[in-house]
């Protein structure tokens, strides 16, 4: 039963990891034999694997043909929105409320070393950008994992890609890492102050800026919008 978990896991991370790293394309199918294959494991792992990637909206499975991509629409947009501004602004009210903790402390470290590395990662960012999106989920899933909740964890993991989407990535780039490090900055400045209302107010504005981003990217996408 641990080597099946292994592997299911394996699985799972491996999948996830190529998505992250554009080793995987829009609008191609792809085989579920094949990936099996490739790994070196049996089929059903890979296929556990990904039914877990369709519930978290990384793909879309094809019955009898494989999967694809999953493309965000602007409803996946907002959904996503609504329940990262509701997990992400309570994480981090309370986490200016508790700094002085040391459970707290020890997050808003890590969130302000994470800062530092996207940073560093943002003056060679066509080098190196899936490295500043990486670091950039790793900040926000600090934040979320203060509270130590498995439904608020769960809940970053199925809504936080959208924002870093591959199909999205590209036009972001171009001038969202710069303000996405302004935000950040003010987030953890916040924080080591132990202000929980302008930590609030700082996570709801730099979520509503990804929003409008991502938004105007995606009708890029779909021709609704010069380009």
């Amino acid at each position: 039963m641990t080597d099946y978990r292994m592997l299911n896991a394996v699985a799972y991370e491996r999948l996830r990891d190529m998505i992250h790293k554009n080793e995987l394309e829009f609008d191609v199918i792809y085989s579920e034999t094949r990936f099996a294959a490739d790994l070196a494991i049996s089929r059903t792992p890979v296929r556990e694997a990904l039914v877990r990637l369709s519930s978290e909206h990384y793909i879309d499975i094809l019955p009898s043909r494989g999967f694809v991509l999953h493309k965000p629409t602007e409803s996946d947009l907002l959904e996503a929105y609504h329940v990262r501004m509701a997990s992400e602004s309570y994480c981090s009210e309370l986490l200016a409320r508790e700094n002085q903790t040391e459970s707290a402390m020890a997050v808003i470290r890590t969130m302000r070393q994470l800062l530092e590395r996207q940073r560093e990662a943002g003056q060679s960012y066509q080098e190196r950008k899936a490295d500043f999106w990486d670091l950039d989920v790793q900040f926000h899933a600090a934040a979320v994992g203060y509270l130590q909740s498995a439904t608020f964890d769960t809940l970053f993991k199925t809504f936080m890609h959208f924002f870093v989407s591959l199909r999205i990535k590209d036009f972001i780039g171009r001038g969202r890492n710069r303000s996405t490090l302004l935000e950040h900055e003010r987030i953890v400045r916040a924080l080591e102050h132990g202000d929980a209302a302008e930590a609030k107010d700082a996570v709801r504005q730099h979520l509503m800026q990804s929003l409008e981003f991502s938004l105007v990217s995606l009708n890029q996408e779909d021709g609704g919008a010069d380009g």
